[in-house]
């Protein structure tokens, strides 16, 4: 049974809906893997559905950044356009440096799954939160960059920081991700959500 469509902040193109089962058996030749096991090869699901997140926030990003460059271009103050100002260029840079950073780890992580390294679910988890926390940052910067104009939804900024936004929480909020990293350091705080350990917790 389906539930209502929900109202989100972002991430529209995709409808959302709750999903019940009632009373609801299924017999014992389709099931897959062995009893049990269904958490456990649900969450190993997880590391590309990771991946997909990361990258979708790094080009939303990445246009959000395209978009204020162009826009400090045609901009003026001061009878000058934005892009003639210094502190402005630097924002831009760091900017671009922190989506290359971000955009390398992905393919770090992607290449873990693709040779499915024993480590390859925390570099999707570290992939996921260092990405998406990424894209975030670069689409408020650069609506902050258009000032007044980034909430008008004439222009797409606002629309982007709403879909940066959502990825942070779809396949595992960032404190979650934040618990997979940490148990190449410390294990005990690994056994949730994480499949090498072999539970299903």
């Amino acid at each position: 049974m389906y539930g209502k469509p929900e109202e989100k902040m972002g991430w529209n193109a995709q409808p959302t809906r709750m999903i019940t089962f009632e009373d609801v058996e299924v017999d014992a030749q389709w099931l897959l893997g062995n009893e049990g096991d269904g958490f456990k090869m649900a969450m190993q699901g997880l590391d590309g559905g990771r991946i997909n997140i990361a990258t979708c926030s790094i080009g939303t990003a990445q246009q959000a950044l395209n978009t204020a460059r162009d826009y400090m271009q045609e901009r003026e103050q001061f009878g000058k356009p934005l892009a003639a100002f210094q502190a402005l260029q630097f924002k831009l840079a760091d900017m671009a440096t922190e989506l290359v950073a971000a955009r390398q780890m992905v393919r770090l992580a992607a290449f873990k799954l693709d040779n499915n390294d024993a480590d390859k679910t925390t570099y999707c988890a570290m992939a996921k939160r260092f990405a998406t926390d990424v894209g975030f940052k670069v689409c408020n910067d650069a609506l902050q960059l258009h000032g007044g104009y980034g909430y008008i939804k004439e222009y797409p900024l606002s629309a982007m920081s709403g879909m940066c936004g959502s990825t942070r929480y779809w396949k595992a909020p960032t404190r979650s991700c934040d618990s997979l990293s940490a148990g190449v350091y410390w294990p005990m705080n690994a056994k949730c959500y994480n499949p090498r350990i072999g539970d299903a917790r």
